[in-house]
Formats: structure tokens, sequence, C-alpha cells
């Protein structure tokens, strides 16, 4: 299968003049599937991030333990069925392979390189041995 290149542009900006929620927040209006998603080192300013990502090109969808979506660009989106010997981690594992990241000018871009997202809480169950309850 041909791998899908992703091409990632980055923008350093001053956290002073601009702040990650104020550019969010004219973003989330103009552009689809719009996310915010920050990191911090409260023992270094040097590592904190903002990523803001919009128009996803792509995403994993798991709504409950029976199935999960995988849905990539120009194509129908592909369920698969889940059963207690899914192993999730390696299925998310298997999806970022069909992509092809080109290296970023700038260095910061490395950082930006990956499958961006978020899950719930209710997710644990998929990553770990617990089971929730009701």
């Amino acid at each position: 299968m041909k791998k899908i290149k992703i091409d990632t542009v980055c923008k350093k900006m001053l956290a002073d003049v601009y702040t990650p929620v104020g550019i969010y927040l004219r973003l989330r209006d103009k552009f689809r599937d719009t996310i915010l998603l920050e990191s911090t080192d409260h023992h270094s300013s040097e590592n904190s991030w903002s990523f803001i990502c919009i128009n996803a090109i792509g995403g994993i969808e798991i709504r409950s333990a029976a199935f999960a979506e995988f849905k990539l660009p120009g194509r129908n989106p592909e369920k698969i069925t889940l059963d207690k010997n899914s192993n999730v981690p390696q299925l998310m594992w298997d999806y970022m392979q069909r992509f092809d990241a080109v290296t970023p000018a700038m260095k910061e871009g490395k950082f930006a390189q990956g499958l961006f997202g978020y899950t719930a809480y209710d997710a644990v169950e998929f990553f770990e041995t617990l089971k929730l309850s009701a």
C-alpha cells in the first residue's frame, strides 16, 4: 500500500503577542476538526508546546468495545471488529505506519510529526488490564 505523505508546517510566534487560545478561537469556526493541544514542563519553559491542528486528514474512532473505525484521506472508513484479544495499541501503530512524514525545515517541526488527538477516560480499558464499571 502506498504511504500517505504528510508535510508539516510550523510557525514560531511570540506568546506575548499571540496566545494559543486566541489563535485557536479564530481558527475553530473557519476550519473543520480543529483542536488545541498544549504541553507544559513546570521545570522549564523550553519544553512547553502548543499544537493547533486543523482539517484532520484521518482518524481512529472507537465508540464502543465492539468495533473501531479507521479513516484515511480519499477512502471510505474501514471498520474493524474488536474482541477481547484485540490489541488496540498495535492497531494504532499499524495505522500510523500508513503515513510518511516529510522532514520539516524547522527543527521544531520534528515535535509536530505524529498522530494528534485525544482519548476519553474510558479508553483506558484498551491500553491497560483494568475494567471500568458503570
